[in-house]
């Protein structure tokens, strides 16, 4: 089953990016650096799209595909309060219908992403597409036989996908493969790293939400990072394909409820400029009640973790702002402020941004 990118595991209720309740002492609030930070959002767009941001090229990506509206569309918000609209259909001519896997900004404020184009004879195709921050489609890579589900792409538009290939079984060892591949700016492939046969065969690793998380591929200056939700690792690699780190995540969960009756799943994750990774850990009751209120609060907590750059410790971050309820953690913002969907004192839907303590 392939499965789509996501800010959160469809299995969660939608109030967990709306409401949490770790608000503990009191962090220094950053301002607005640029035209995203302090915007708000309406409920009804959120409630149509995918989301994402960027925390390389400070981009806000929102995605609905084929399944969610009869006319696909990606909107790039980079450094405006405009975003910029993108319906790949317009430029496929013949294709019926289109699904976004991977989603990557760019550093020229455009867009990278990984999109299956459906045409009238059934017949599929997994490409890489780049559009401008114009929305012109730049170049199309044909990536067969891999059909990448997550992207990330550094300041020098190289793309790092992590996915599976099309001419492989994962239901036995039909061969061994590699599940990262690195491209350079112009497609062509710089490395593989990350051996198949590193999972259990016949583990789907790339269906939806796995654990109630999602798998989640990330660079940054220190290299590369991927969360793998079916197995709850945290990998580390260089920038040449090198596995630095391999950490399970587990542990850090397991502690994290300690004798508590509650559930820990991984939210979001984004590396840091030291190497380390801070994550929301999202925690919830086991049985969940019959009738759920309609707001969420008191059912859905969180927690912000920081794993250490050794991969083996980690400590927990309290991290809040007064008056705003922060809400679900998206990355990293200029100068490594924390980025979160988060309610001002108006109940708008904003990007909140906040240092750690």
């Amino acid at each position: 089953m392939r499965s789509k990118l996501c800010c959160y595991p469809k299995t969660l209720p939608i109030f967990i990016s709306m409401f949490t309740v770790f608000l503990l002492t009191p962090a220094f609030s950053a301002t607005a650096q640029d035209g995203l930070l302090g915007k708000s959002f309406s409920d009804s767009e959120r409630g149509q799209f995918r989301y994402l941001w960027d925390s390389v090229h400070k981009s806000l990506i929102f995605v609905r595909d084929s399944e969610q509206a009869p006319s696909p569309t990606i909107r790039v918000y980079h450094d405006t309060d405009t975003p910029t609209s993108i319906v790949p259909l317009n430029d496929f001519p013949g294709a019926v219908g289109v699904d976004f896997w991977g989603l990557s900004g760019s550093p020229q404020g455009g867009v990278i992403t990984a999109a299956t184009l459906a045409y009238g004879n059934k017949k599929l195709k997994d490409l890489l597409l780049t559009y401008d921050q114009k929305g012109k489609l730049t170049k199309v890579w044909d990536t067969f036989p891999y059909h990448l589900h997550n992207l990330a792409v550094d300041v020098q538009s190289n793309v790092y996908g992590f996915g599976d290939r099309s001419d492989k079984s994962d239901d036995d060892a039909d061969g061994d493969y590699a599940l990262i591949v690195a491209y350079s700016p112009q497609g062509k492939v710089l490395w593989e790293s990350l051996p198949r046969s590193s999972f259990p065969w016949g583990n789907d690793m790339m269906s939806g939400a796995r654990n109630n998380s999602e798998n989640q591929l990330m660079v940054s200056d220190r290299g590369l990072f991927l969360f793998v939700a079916s197995t709850e690792e945290l990998f580390h690699f260089d920038l040449s394909g090198k596995q630095l780190g391999r950490f399970p995540l587990k542990n850090l969960l397991a502690q994290v409820v300690g004798n508590s009756p509650v559930a820990a799943h991984v939210g979001s994750l984004a590396p840091t400029a030291s190497g380390s990774v801070i994550g929301q850990i999202l925690v919830w009751p086991k049985v969940l009640p019959k009738v759920l209120p309609k707001d969420g609060k008191g059912i859905v907590n969180t927690q912000m973790v920081e794993v250490e750059s050794d991969f083996v410790n980690w400590r927990p971050l309290a991290v809040s702002v007064p008056g705003i309820a922060l809400g679900g953690f998206l990355g990293l913002g200029t100068n490594g402020q924390l980025v979160f969907f988060a309610q001002d004192a108006g109940g708008r839907t904003t990007l909140a941004t906040t240092y750690v303590p």
